[in-house]
């Protein structure tokens, strides 16, 4: 992220990888303002400032109880398809969903906090696996969009073209922190169909 004296650009369209960033501390609050002057050229004068106002603390659990995450993923030339909500466990330690494989035999895919592109969970690294070595989960932020995970990229998936998946969202003092998926035993591609998880040797 950048600080106050940064130059500034814009607006760009679908450039989320630009943005400030603000140092403190959790529950801190700050008074962020942005003035744009027309300056009848081609380009106006533009600022933007901030400044620290209170910490305000809040109970995380309460602050996250509402939170909803979707898995979005696609395999096809028209790029990511249609989104699934995951369904929390009980204590919300954990959320899920389904997957399935297209004709690709492999199938890349990310998660969006309440359903925005500018709050994605993501990998740290493109095309990654959980087995990756130095695999992170970061986000949700509006940063490495084309960051994505893909299952079928280790034999260890026993991928297929319809083949089904159920990927795991693992949080951590209410944040996503880990991730993994595990092949389902049942009718390829049929989410209606009598699942089962399938425990592969590695």
């Amino acid at each position: 992220g950048s600080a106050q004296d940064s130059p500034l650009l814009g607006p760009l369209p679908m450039d989320c990888n630009r943005t400030w960033r603000l140092e403190g501390e959790p529950g801190d609050v700050f008074l962020v303002k942005f003035a744009r002057k027309p300056s009848g050229g081609d380009k106006d004068d533009l600022s933007i400032s901030w400044e620290f106002v209170a910490n305000e603390r809040k109970d995380l659990a309460a602050m996250t109880k509402d939170f909803r995450y979707y898995l979005v993923g696609g395999s096809g030339d028209d790029g990511f398809m249609e989104q699934v909500e995951m369904k929390s466990n009980e204590d919300r330690s954990a959320f899920t969903a389904e997957l399935s494989v297209g004709d690709s035999g492999k199938e890349s895919f990310q998660i969006l906090l309440h359903g925005t592109w500018l709050s994605t969970v993501h990998p740290n690294q493109k095309t990654a696996s959980f087995r990756d070595t130095g695999h992170e989960v970061q986000g949700p932020d509006g940063r490495n969009a084309a960051n994505a995970w893909l299952i079928g990229k280790d034999e260890e998936d026993h991928a297929e073209p319809g083949s089904r998946f159920l990927v795991t969202l693992e949080m951590q003092e209410h944040a996503p922190r880990g991730i993994h998926w595990r092949r389902l035993e049942g009718a390829k591609g049929s989410a209606g169909a009598d699942t089962a998880i399938v425990e592969y040797a590695e």
